[in-house]
């Protein structure tokens, strides 16, 4: 089983904003033919992972 990582510890190991990473997401996944795979992958109020 894969681990799971999520994007707070992404964001502290990169020294990124988890604000705008998460506005970043959400912009994508709001493009569902740019991002198919993301799109279907996204499930609304759950963390990111």
């Amino acid at each position: 089983m894969a681990d799971i990582v999520t994007l707070k510890a992404l964001c502290e190991e990169l020294k990124l904003d988890p604000r705008e990473a998460r506005e970043k997401l959400r912009a994508a996944v709001g493009d569902a033919k740019a991002n198919p795979e993301l799109a279907k992958a996204r499930k609304p109020r759950t963390p990111w992972q």
